[in-house]
């Protein structure tokens, strides 16, 4: 406790009774629902911690004085507090309120922030942002129903128009009460508390995965994802992505991974929302630079996109119904083609929606895990939950084995990996990666066109059963 005081060194009484004050304003926002932005902190913060002057003692500073010593003698400053505080310090270090030049709520409950295309967290990895995006066309689809993460028509509620002006970036907000449902900051970034894959990790989070890999140099990869909403136990969380790894033993491995997830500790709902999330080392629980979506200076968006990151998607597959999905696409594009853009550009396909929405700088990742190209590939879900005596009855997918079929379990299709040469191949010879086979499973890679199309598999489950336990 001492040594994390010392760390924020608070210096006088006070300057500690103001702290005492911004961490009681951090403390209130942490409750506030409002998508409004909240105070500057760090603004209010230095107003309040003017010293004394040579001239002498103030009233004011007196006040203060008589008033931290209450405080040192009643109500030292919490862990808790402290937490806040610093959860606090890293929203307002991602962009600045004033930066935000138009502010709305989508059709579908998300706040959005519209920022300068420069003044968005990720900005400061790049340069003078020369070249362009790579080049790869789209492979042809199936002419299905599609799902998009985006704004809605028109104005919201208070009669802002549901769009960001021309060279901004859309970006949801996220508030200090988001955070708070977390232990600590490191906990919100990490993909749910400490990643150790394939077990159980250290704060008892089990990790069970279904799906398809292979060890083979790529880069990149696209599949196409049938959009479900899983029912989600309130700790837990479910997804079904696309991952690209790069490195060596699991501490030096490095990742971009992309699809849509039902998490109410990260999103504080259960509704599916497009997320992305990338790992420098291992999911070092420590490293404040892992995140999803845009919570982090990591990823680059570009200006003008119609696609909100971390949202909400209209609709979602109904059961023996319409089937929703959406194309997601990892590609590497290196200097000889991107200049300052080069990195693992992310693309979004969904109905009229077909965009480059942004991509993860290659300066990133090292010589052995993602700088020159991947080397491993997934596709699949996965189910995280706290291991307590029976297992999770959180869904993957729909919830249905993968032996239920079309339009009843989830599904991955049009699958594809993107040579080291920028050239589009099938899979080849991949391994089931199913964790649990009796909680999550999935079928094998087939050609199903015309009903859905060429490499496709079936995969979820339910959870907690006879055979799960």
């Amino acid at each position: 406790m001492s040594v994390r005081l010392a760390r924020h060194d608070f210096g006088s009484r006070s300057r500690l009774a103001a702290a005492a004050t911004v961490l009681a304003g951090l403390l209130a926002a942490a409750c506030e629902p409002s998508i409004t932005a909240p105070p500057n902190a760090g603004d209010g913060a230095d107003a309040a911690t003017t010293e004394r002057t040579d001239a002498g003692p103030t009233v004011a500073s007196d006040a203060a004085d008589a008033h931290a010593s209450k405080a040192d003698a009643a109500a030292p400053f919490t862990a808790r507090q402290i937490e806040l505080a610093r959860m606090q310090a890293h929203l307002d270090s991602l962009y600045a309120q004033t930066d935000i030049v138009h502010r709305f709520a989508t059709a579908y409950g998300d706040g959005v922030d519209c920022v300068p295309f420069p003044k968005q967290p990720g900005y400061a990895q790049v340069g003078s942002m020369n070249g362009a995006p790579p080049s790869l066309a789209a492979q042809p689809s199936f002419a299905r129903a599609t799902s998009l993460p985006g704004f809605g028509d028109g104005s919201d509620a208070s009669g802002n128009v549901r769009a960001c002006p021309s060279g901004t970036v859309p970006i949801r907000q996220v508030r200090l009460n988001d955070l708070a449902r977390f232990a600590t900051l490191e906990d919100y970034l990490a993909k749910e508390p400490v990643h150790v894959r394939d077990q159980i990790d250290a704060v008892g989070f089990s990790h069970e995965h279904a799906g398809h890999s292979l060890f083979v140099p790529n880069w990149g990869a696209q599949a196409t994802l049938n959009l479900w909403k899983p029912a989600v136990e309130p700790d837990d969380f479910s997804l079904s992505q696309i991952w690209v790894f790069g490195g060596g033993p699991f501490a030096q491995v490095q990742t971009v991974e992309a699809g849509y997830i039902a998490s109410p500790q990260q999103y504080g709902d259960a509704e599916p929302r497009l997320f992305i999330y990338s790992t420098t080392d291992g999911y070092n629980p420590f490293n404040t630079t892992n995140c999803f979506d845009l919570q982090c200076k990591a990823f680059v968006q570009l200006a003008d996109s119609h696609v909100l990151i971390g949202g909400k998607f209209d609709k979602a597959s109904a059961l023996n119904g319409e089937q929703r999905e959406f194309t997601l696409r990892w590609q590497l594009c290196p200097a000889s083609e991107c200049q300052d853009w080069e990195g693992w550009w992310l693309r979004y396909d969904g109905g009229a929606t077909s965009t480059w929405v942004g991509f993860y700088p290659r300066a990133r990742y090292n010589a052995l895990g993602l700088h020159y190209a991947g080397a491993r590939l997934e596709f699949g879900g996965e189910v995280a939950f706290k291991r307590n005596a029976t297992h999770t009855t959180t869904d993957m997918g729909s919830g249905q084995p993968g032996t239920a079929g079309f339009g009843v379990a989830a599904y991955q299709t049009n699958l594809l990996r993107i040579t080291t040469g920028h050239a589009w191949s099938a899979l080849g010879s991949t391994a089931t990666d199913d964790q649990a086979p009796a909680c999550y499973e999935s079928g094998v890679i087939a050609d199903l066109s015309p009903r859905v199309s060429s490499a496709t598999f079936f995969f979820g489950g339910a959870g907690q059963s006879e055979a799960c336990k």
